[in-house]
Order: C-alpha cells, then structure tokens, then sequence
C-alpha cells in the first residue's frame, strides 16, 4: 500500500544521506566515523539503483581501500565485496 511505499522512499532517502554523510566525513579525514556510518548502509544499498547506486559502490570501494591501508582489513574486504555486489563486477 501507499505506507509501504512511502517507508520505503524514506529508506531510500535515508541511505543516501548516509553515503553522503559518510563521504563527507572521509574528506575531513575522518574514515573511522565514515565508515561506521557506511556499515549502517550495507544490508540495504542493494535496493539503490542508477546513480545513487553507483555513488554508493564507489564510496564503498573507496573506503574499502582506505580502511584496507589503515589495517581495518576485514571491514575493508567487506565493503570491496558489498561494491562488487553493486556493480557485478
């Protein structure tokens, strides 16, 4: 119905937010608060589509190289996997 739809709009909206918000954070060097954000984003970035999904891909392969140097390895690998699964490739 119409309050299903409009949950899922906001979710939409709300998970864009995130991303943005999480990119935003990286360019003040913060890549830990980002990618605790980005976290919250990943179950759900799959039901993004055209742009906004490949913003969110290429958020997620950026900080998964980023946290990949830092060290954060398996939380690095997680959103590499998750950008794949975006893009399939």
């Amino acid at each position: 119905g119409p309050v299903f739809f409009l949950q899922a709009a906001a979710q939409l909206v709300f998970l864009v937010r995130l991303v943005e918000l999480a990119l935003s954070m990286a360019g003040q060097g913060r890549w830990q608060d980002g990618a605790a954000l980005l976290e919250r984003a990943v179950p759900l970035v799959v039901n993004l589509s055209g742009d906004d999904r490949e913003a969110a891909a290429n958020a997620l392969k950026g900080f998964g190289a980023r946290l990949g140097a830092l060290g954060y390895s398996a939380q690095a690998e997680k959103f590499r996997v998750t950008a794949q699964e975006l893009t399939g490739s």
